[in-house]
């Protein structure tokens, strides 16, 4: 039987419960917020599913990206889910260059359901830099340096820079219509000039700058060479460094720090 004095302390006890379960969930929402702001705007934690970018980056390592290395704005993904942010805004400041590591979006559709992952890819070339490309039976295939006895298969052409303009050529019209069509699907190609909603124009304004990707694994690479170049609205930011390997040579797996 209690005692009138552990009688008396019992309420306090139950507030100071209180008390400390609310400032603990306090303390828990705000890191959440914090978390959620921090992978919307600014960092985002990813883990690598495929050697494409093997012996840099192999399945199972975690790298953090940064999206400040080249714009100010939001993902496309809405944090902890797989949903697309239909508010995404990036205001540039940074070209990737040659060499970096990005983070791009790839989208998938089935049926009705869109789905979003990130990619993570090298540039291999970048904005006023020439790729050679073939067009057969209705799909493409991009080289920048073919072998010599094969060049003459190719075509070429500039990759454009956001507010390039671009004067109708018949010669090449197949490969810049492609990459206007992911800016308004409304273009086509009558054969002395462009279509644009319905209206003729021998001249083209980008809104987006184009880069080649490619895995370090070319064999195990699916990249710019088989689905083309990938438009600057597409790319989440910039990988800095690994952090974490599921994979390390010497059998550690913790604090297996790289820069990139």
């Amino acid at each position: 039987m209690m005692s009138d004095s552990e009688l008396k302390d019992l309420p306090q006890k139950k507030n100071s419960f209180r008390v400390i379960l609310i400032a603990f969930s306090e303390v828990l929402v705000l890191i959440l917020l914090i978390t959620f702001f921090l992978r919307f705007t600014t960092l985002e934690f990813l883990k690598i599913e495929s050697d494409s970018m093997a012996p840099k980056l192999k399945k199972g390592d975690h790298v953090l990206m940064s999206r400040l290395g080249y714009f100010l704005g939001l993902g496309s993904i809405i944090p902890f889910t797989n949903l697309e942010n239909p508010l995404r805004f990036a205001v540039w400041y940074k070209e990737p260059a040659k060499g970096d590591v990005i983070v791009f979006r790839d989208e998938d559709y089935e049926a009705d359901f869109k789905s979003i992952r990130y990619v993570t890819k090298k540039v291999d070339a970048i904005p006023g830099d020439t790729l050679n490309y073939q067009h057969f039976d209705g799909r493409f295939t991009f080289n920048l340096s073919p072998f010599p006895e094969f060049e003459h298969h190719y075509k070429k052409a500039t990759l454009p820079a956001k507010g390039s303009e671009i004067k109708y050529d018949s010669v090449n019209s197949d490969f810049y219509i492609s990459l206007m069509r992911t800016e308004n699907e409304s273009v086509f190609d009558t054969g002395k000039d462009f279509l644009i909603n319905g209206k003729s124009s021998k001249r083209y304004v980008f809104q987006n700058s184009y880069y080649f990707v490619t895995g370090e694994n070319f064999r195990k690479s699916y990249d710019s060479r088989y689905y083309g170049p990938i438009s600057s609205n597409r790319i989440e930011g910039k990988v800095i460094f690994r952090y974490f390997s599921e994979n390390s040579d010497d059998g550690i797996s913790f604090l297996n720090f790289k820069w990139l």
